[in-house]
């Protein structure tokens, strides 16, 4: 178990390393799409979709920690409870912006308790981000640098500033 005081967000090859644990704990939140869970599983994708919450339930509990699935509905969940986000677009999609996702976890981490909770505030912002951007342009051009650029938007307008 990777036994940590320290919260972690494990993304792209750091996934690589989870089915090697036996547990990850609950300060860590693993950030996987589909095709990446389905590869820590070992399980195919049509499978996982199928049942979906099922495999998250499952993962969650025997790696006691957290887990955000990327997808057109983000689903985060620390084994008891499901967060949902539907913001985003095809976008997000593009290289770097789930870098850009663990960059706005890791700030959300530090202000709560609980990383599920932060990973979901994250997905949101990060989708609305992304939304923002694409009415303003086109999903066809969103990078990780405009999600950035428009965190500040998105965070107004969540607050319902703007």
């Amino acid at each position: 178990m990777l036994n940590l005081k320290t919260k972690i967000i494990l993304d792209a090859d750091a996934l690589r390393i989870v089915p090697k644990l036996n547990k990850l704990g609950k300060n860590v939140i693993i950030t996987p799409h589909l095709g990446e869970f389905s590869r820590i599983l070992g399980v195919s994708k049509a499978d996982i979709l199928q049942n979906k919450h099922t495999f998250i339930k499952e993962f969650c509990e025997k790696y006691e920690t957290n887990l955000l699935l990327k997808g057109s509905t983000t689903i985060v969940s620390d084994g008891s409870n499901f967060y949902y986000s539907t913001s985003g677009n095809c976008g997000l999609a593009s290289g770097g912006t789930g870098d850009a996702l663990t960059g706005i976890i890791s700030a959300f981490a530090v202000r709560s308790d609980s990383l599920a909770i932060a990973g979901a505030i994250a997905a949101f912002i990060h989708g609305l981000s992304a939304d923002l951007y694409a009415r303003e342009y086109s999903t066809e051009s969103v990078t990780a640098s405009e999600v950035i650029n428009y965190l500040g938007k998105a965070i107004r307008c969540a607050r319902n500033e703007i």
